[in-house]
């Protein structure tokens, strides 16, 4: 009964070892690898890189299931090189089948926040035994995919390459060496672990069967980080302490938003509209649209603070006007005012909304006040008192001798007229007298 047990435990542990299969450590895009810095005397795949048994001889057919074993790989491999095996071809790598063995090259990569996926390599020739009689075979190279570590791989298309029947039996340098380009199915987009696989099969032919190799491999793919948002609306002249919304079209793939503010500003928000308080002075309003891989490019608005202009400086104009005559009144200009606007007195006649009015004077007297505008408000008046001055009323009678004698010395006199600042008095031809 023991040795039964034992027997039963030796049969689980080779079938285990004979399974056995390392899947190599995905490595991070962008990747590339020209094995450059591989000696040609070594056995250690490059990290990412691993070399597989597929069960069986090379078969017709692509095959798909999972490796059934590790292959090492085989230092100072060439054209020579006669043995089914995955072999160092010096700053290359590649595989020979055989009707016992069918290698396969597998390369891990992880593709997470990246896709539309791009694998871009060389692939040749290194041995080819093709004599036109006793060897004959023609094979086929291509590439097949997988998402994790697990389940049957897939045959990518439109990548397939075959050796040409140009006999070449020595020496390391690849012959018919050809780019191949594919994008990956969007299943492998965002993916922890994606296993590329280099297959080989049997195509036509009989006999020896020639070995290829794999080159200058370049993989790559594109963001999954949100697009730079479009250009942020809102007004970029804002005054101070007034509150503005800002705001950017809804970025495909974006979990949220970061906005940046100028100095002194206030506000956030983590979505693709912010409600901002302006304050003091102006610069950027910024925001980048964000996910798990990584946040866009700025979009970036500059703006301005604009304040309610000061007070306008003392008014400048006669402040005794007389009645029906026009004044002009003025005040230097205020920085940051548009406009300004003018009140006058009670049935005095003028309009303007720059920084001078001429204004007609009418009856009585009063203010005259501006103010400074812009789209922030408007400053505290300026005032000017000013009053009407008339015509001074008609003299009383004129009082003193009707007549007189020739060179005698007689005064004239009227009552005080109110508001007369001066008299004027006309004397007979030959009269001499001022006043």
């Amino acid at each position: 009964m023991k040795k039964g047990l034992l027997f039963l435990g030796l049969i689980v542990i080779i079938g285990f070892s004979a399974n056995a299969q390392t899947n190599p450590t995905p490595q991070t895009l962008p990747y590339s690898q020209d094995f450059n810095g591989l000696l040609h005397s070594s056995t250690v795949f490059p990290n990412g890189w691993q070399g597989w048994v597929l069960g069986g001889g090379v078969s017709t057919i692509y095959k798909t299931t999972p490796a059934t074993a590790n292959e090492a790989l085989v230092a100072n491999g060439g054209a020579n090189s006669a043995a089914g095996a995955i072999y160092n071809f010096n700053e290359k790598i590649g595989f020979l089948p055989s009707g016992t063995k069918d290698p396969a090259l597998a390369l891990s990569i992880e593709t997470l926040c990246k896709k539309d996926i791009t694998v871009i390599y060389n692939v040749m020739v290194m041995r080819d035994p093709f004599n036109g009689t006793t060897n004959t075979r023609i094979n086929e190279v291509s590439l097949q995919y997988r998402v994790g570590t697990s389940g049957n791989f897939t045959n990518l298309t439109g990548i397939s390459y075959q050796n040409t029947g140009l006999f070449q039996n020595s020496g390391t340098t690849g012959q018919n060496i050809l780019l191949k380009s594919v994008i990956l199915p969007s299943v492998c987009d965002s993916q922890a672990v994606v296993q590329l696989r280099w297959v080989v099969r049997d195509v036509s032919g009989n006999g020896n069967r020639p070995s290829f190799a794999i080159d200058d491999i370049s993989i790559n793919g594109l963001s999954l980080a949100p697009v730079q948002p479009t250009a942020i609306t809102g007004l970029t002249t804002v005054c101070d302490g007034a509150t503005e919304t800002y705001e950017v079209a809804a970025v495909t793939g974006a979990t949220s938003y970061t906005w940046t503010l100028p100095t002194d500003w206030t506000g956030t928000s983590t979505t693709n509209t912010i409600a901002a308080t302006a304050l003091i002075t102006g610069g950027n309003v910024m925001v980048t649209a964000n996910n798990a891989c990584g946040s866009s490019t700025a979009q970036t608005l500059a703006v301005i603070v604009d304040n309610i202009p000061a007070q306008p400086s003392a008014i400048t104009g006669l402040i005794t006007v007389c009645d029906g005559a026009i004044e002009t009144y003025e005040v230097a200009a205020v920085t940051g005012a548009t406009s300004y606007t003018w009140t006058l007195p009670t049935d005095w006649t003028g309009t303007s909304t720059t920084n001078t009015i001429a204004a007609t004077a009418l009856i009585t007297g009063g203010n005259v006040s501006v103010t400074a505008n812009n789209a922030c408000g408007s400053s505290s008046a300026q005032t000017l008192a000013v009053s009407i001055d008339n015509v001074p009323a008609q003299p009383s009678a004129i009082t003193g001798l009707t007549t007189l004698c020739s060179g005698t010395v007689e005064t004239y006199e009227v009552t005080a007229v109110t508001g007369a600042t001066s008299y004027t008095w006309t004397l007979p031809t030959d009269w001499t007298g001022s006043s």
